[in-house]
Formats: structure tokens, sequence, C-alpha cells
């Protein structure tokens, strides 16, 4: 839960000394200061919302007092603040009145039908009916008419699984939301147009992509079973009794098939492998492509050894972890019993998709400052390449982790994780690499 010390510092990393004791947005700036989940803050033994008072303080005084210069109080200038919270039910905190009165309150209800619609809709639509010049249309016509049914097929399905699949106490997880719908449609986004030539291809997609959103969050054998039949019955019921026969069996897409191009006298490695999200064969061809860069993992990596036993379950969850790891600041939680290769399967996973992993070291006297330290190092590290960061229940050696991994996992930021030479170091480093990466936005 967020701290009245962790907020104040968000706003402190924000602003700097105008005149006095003024404080405003840099480079004399207007800002917007959004604080999300209002109604979540860390509640003490009384029943108060501590955290809020300090938020009421910065909307009703326009400042707050120094925790370097005691008594001294910082005015804030040239700031406007948003809010958001969820419903004050179901156990959900409602907040203060006091807080409450400063704000001009509107009910944001969920999007529909009609808008997720237009908003999936338009994304399919323009992604399948892509033209190149020389070569004509990327996508069959009977692979467009199947995309522009895609949007209404999978908001029928997540509506069907959100009214079966309610949360109880041993399942509080299983909550599908709007966010569900993005992920189902990123990863159909990564799919290469080569590989998708069909209708019974698209539809096979779109069933991976549902099973790894809204199946891999079951836990219960007998919720498995039904959406294993729900969703075979949604797609004879919008892609017709054709296509459904042809997309019975599951099929599982990954990006990591492809083998590097080496120079055949030198041996050298003359380009890295292709990244194409394409289905596998069968499972066997991902065992054997697993199993060859376990080998390539032991051969470069002499400390950590790796023997893994990759049974089904294990190239499955492999499968599962490395869509993951492969989209943009992509990040996964895995749930099982002790020793069950939860980390073995992620270091593997990592190294397919060519990233460094990082774990902390925790020791008797590891406190806060030791965790910034770790985590300010990765990220000037993340300027070389992608790094897989893996936590642990065990390493959790205080509360405050969790809200750091929190807003790390939210924003990118930790606030105070970098201070103003920190700040400086690190644009001077990434500027050179951002300028020859998008040279357009730097002319």
């Amino acid at each position: 839960a967020t701290t009245p010390g962790l907020f104040q510092n968000v706003v402190e990393d924000v602003i700097e000394k105008r005149m006095g004791t003024t404080y405003g947005p840099k480079r004399n700036m207007k800002m917007c200061l959004f604080v999300d989940d209002l109604n979540m803050p860390e509640i003490n033994e009384w029943g108060d919302q501590i955290t809020n008072e300090i938020v009421r303080q910065v909307f009703e005084m326009k400042g707050l007092y120094s925790l370097d210069k005691p008594g001294e109080f910082k005015t804030l200038v040239d700031m406007q603040y948003i809010s958001a919270m969820s419903h004050p039910t179901g156990g959900k905190n409602d907040i203060p009145n006091r807080l409450k009165r400063h704000f001009s309150v509107f009910n944001v209800p969920l999007p529909t039908d009609t808008s997720l619609q237009q908003i999936f809709g338009v994304i399919f639509s323009s992604r399948f009916s892509q033209v190149d010049k020389r070569e004509g249309p990327h996508y069959t016509p009977e692979v467009q008419a199947l995309a522009e049914k895609i949007t209404s097929t999978t908001i029928n399905f997540w509506k069907k699984i959100q009214a079966k699949m309610l949360p109880t106490p041993a399942k509080f997880h299983y909550t599908f939301n709007v966010r569900d719908l993005s992920r189902i449609s990123q990863g159909i986004m990564m799919s290469h147009k080569d590989m998708v030539t069909d209708p019974a291809m698209l539809t096979n997609l779109w069933k991976h992509e549902c099973c790894r959103v809204f199946s891999d969050k079951l836990n219960v054998a007998e919720d498995k079973a039904w959406y294993d039949k729900a969703i075979q019955a949604t797609v004879t019921e919008f892609f017709g009794d054709e296509v459904a026969g042809l997309c019975q069996q599951p099929t599982y897409w990954v990006n990591f098939l492809r083998e590097p191009i080496f120079d055949p006298d030198t041996g050298e490695e003359l380009e890295a492998a292709p990244v194409v999200y394409e289905p596998a064969e069968t499972i066997d061809q991902l065992r054997l492509r697993l199993l060859g860069a376990q080998k390539q993992f032991k051969d470069s990596n002499k400390v950590k050894k790796m023997d893994l036993v990759l049974f089904d379950m294990a190239v499955k969850h492999v499968v599962r972890i490395s869509r993951v790891l492969s989209m943009a600041r992509g990040s996964i939680m895995l749930v099982g019993v002790g020793g069950s290769g939860k980390q073995s399967l992620t270091r593997l996973s990592s190294f397919v998709q060519g990233q460094r992993t990082f774990q902390i070291t925790v020791t008797k006297n590891y406190n806060v400052n030791h965790f910034f330290d770790d985590l300010r190092a990765q990220y000037f590290e993340a300027v070389k390449g992608h790094i897989t960061f893996i936590f642990t229940d065990n390493e959790i050696k205080q509360e405050r982790f969790l809200e750091y991994i929190n807003n790390f996992l939210s924003s990118g930021e930790v606030p105070g994780l970098f201070g103003g030479e920190d700040k400086d170091s690190a644009c001077n480093d990434i500027r050179p690499i951002a300028k020859k990466e998008k040279p357009r936005e730097f002319n």
C-alpha cells in the first residue's frame, strides 16, 4: 500500500525550486498530476487512510511540508490534479468526504459493445486489409472476412467467461476486464503475414491468444474443461462448422523456432535468429528447439547449470512465459509450489528470447537501500539490452518492496530511485542510442 512518504517522494520527484519556497513542474511548465487507485491507500489500525490526508493537504493547501527542513512549507504552483478510483462496493473502500469535496466527480461506466467493436474492430480491419504496392494484399479475402468477425466473437466469449467464472475466496483472481481484450489483440498483432494464410490459421491464432489470456488464469480442472468446450462452441457459432472442424486441436505459437544464420566456413554468426511469431507443428518440435537452447545456455554459462526434463507441461509453460517476455514491458506471475521449476523455466524462456536474467541476492541485512541499488544498476544495464527481472516471495524482506514493484510494473518508474545527477548521466548515455533509433524526433 502507498504510504505518505512514498506519495511525497512521487510529488517531489517531478517538481523543482522556482523561487524561495515556491516549487513547480520542471522547465517552468504546467503539469497534471494523476493519482490512480485513490481508495487503496494504507489503512492504519484505527481505520484512517493516512496517505489520503497528505493528498488532501496538497489539494487543499496547495503544497506540503519539507521532510529535510522541519517547518518549511513548499508551495506548489502550475499544477492540476486528477484522480481515479473504483466504485466503493464489494469490499473496496470509499474516500473521506473531506477529500472528495475537492473534486468534480464523474462516473465512468464500462464501454458499450458498440464502442468496443469500434475500438478493436478498426485495429483488426486495418491490420488485415494491408496492401503492398508490388505484391498486392497481404491477406486473402477469406482471412479478411473472418478478421471482421474477430472483435464481436471475442466480446461474446469474454462476456460468457465473465458470467461463468465468478471470483470466490479460492478463485479471487477470476477477474476479466477490458485489459483482457487488449492482450488478445496484442497477441494477434504479433503474428507475421506469411503465417496467417487461411481462415483456419487465423482461428487457431485467436484460440491460442484466448487460451493464454483466459484459460491460463483458471486453476481448476473443471473450469478448464468448461473453457475448452465453450471456446470450441464459440468458434462453431461465429466461424462456421468447416473452420471449427479444422481447429479442434490446440496450437502453440512462439517466436523462437528460427535459427540464426552462421558463416559455413568460420562458424561466425552472421545474422541473429529472425523473430517470427508462428505455430509449432508439434510439441516435439518445441521440445527439440528448447533442448538445443538449454545446451547453448549450459555452454555459455559455466556458473549456473540447467538440466531440465522438458516433459509436455514444462514445454507449454515455456510457451506461456516466453510469449509474455516477448511483449513490451511484459510481466507474469507464476504460482506454484516450491521446486516446481518456475525460476528455471523462466531462465530458459528468457534465454530463448535473447534476454539477460537478474535476481537480487538477499542477505541478512538486505534493506530498501540495497534494493534501490540493485534496481538502479539494472536500469542502466537495460540500455544494453532486454532484462528479465525474477522476483520471488522469499525475497520480500519488507512489505515496501511490493509497493516499489507495483510502481515499477505500472509506470516503469520507482519514486526517489534516481537523483538529479543520476538522471543526467542516464540521459547522456541513452541520447545517442535514441538518436540512432528515432532520428526524426531529434531533428
